[in-house]
């Protein structure tokens, strides 16, 4: 309902560390359709790969994150906690991406410098909405929320 209601919607790939990234790029350009006004594609990273080095994953990572780029040309959201991206993405491979950060610490923004989204719950209330939802704050103007959609 959210497309009818001109709500910007989106979709996400967990992003398993321990598959390789252009087999889990493959299935998600597969079964994804974006269209103009949606968020772009998001990667959710959040754990350490159990059969690689974290040099490997992140290889693997942007293997998956050039793919999904050059099939819906638009650079892809990483989505992953706080810590995680200070511990294991921080080299300054993925700089150029935008990020959403995750950190429940309501009393510090997160460290990781250059985010775009902050989800700061995951307890939130909507009306309307029976359940718990994700809280988050975009970092800029409505103009440049605009500008983070699929033109």
């Amino acid at each position: 309902q959210a497309k009818w209601k001109k709500i910007p919607r989106g979709a996400y790939h967990y992003f398993r560390p321990n598959e390789p990234g252009l087999q889990q790029a493959l299935h998600f350009i597969r079964e994804v359709k974006l269209s103009k006004g949606d968020l772009p594609p998001i990667v959710d990273i959040e754990k350490e790969p159990r059969k690689k080095r974290i040099g490997e994953l992140r290889r693997e990572l942007k293997i998956f994150l050039d793919a999904v780029e050059a099939h819906y040309r638009v650079k892809p959201i990483i989505y992953t906690m706080d810590s995680f991206f200070q511990s294991y993405l921080s080299n300054g491979d993925f700089d150029g991406y935008p990020l959403w950060i995750a950190n429940y610490n309501l009393s510090s923004l997160p460290r990781t410098g250059h985010w775009v989204i902050w989800q700061f719950s995951e307890k939130g209330r909507v009306k309307g909405v029976d359940e718990y939802v994700d809280l988050n704050i975009f970092r800029g103007s409505k103009r440049d929320f605009g500008q983070l959609l699929i033109d």
